[in-house]
């Protein structure tokens, strides 16, 4: 299956990191970020109306939202494997805040679970995705 269009965000944690990732995933054109989910319901409205986000909610709403291909897991660490494994389990790719897992053990069973469903999971710094460095490799590529 070929896929046109954007591609549908969610992201899932709406503390202090979600603001440097929200001001970046909003700037990507060919992103659309569709959902901002917290165990706070109202911190995750408002961080949701400041960047535009059509909606807000909780964690098993945004799951079940057809549009989000990727998640992006902005939780707190001790939580980060439970809820990508969450996402996956729903179909959907999986970005996570470091660290991807606490142990080993549950970080291989992150990454098997997303090899047998046949989707992606990744780890980086919020840096990496920074419009500075987007527009970096864009201008050298």
């Amino acid at each position: 299956m070929t896929r046109t269009g954007r591609v549908g965000v969610g992201v899932i944690g709406a503390g202090v990191i979600s603001s440097e990732y929200l001001d970046n995933l909003t700037t990507f054109p060919d992103l659309e970020v569709l959902f901002v989910a917290d165990i706070d319901l109202e911190r995750a409205k408002a961080q949701a109306a400041k960047y535009g986000v059509p909606a807000s909610g909780t964690v098993a709403e945004l799951l079940e939202h057809p549009d989000i291909e990727i998640v992006v897991n902005l939780t707190l660490p001790a939580n980060h494997v439970d809820v990508a494994l969450a996402a996956l389990a729903a179909g959907k790719n999986v970005w996570t805040e470091k660290p991807f897992a606490l142990d080993r053990g549950s970080g291989r069973r992150l990454l098997d679970e997303a090899k047998r469903l046949g989707l992606r999971v990744a780890t980086a710094p919020d840096t990496f995705l920074g419009a500075g460095l987007q527009s970096a490799l864009r201008l050298i590529a």
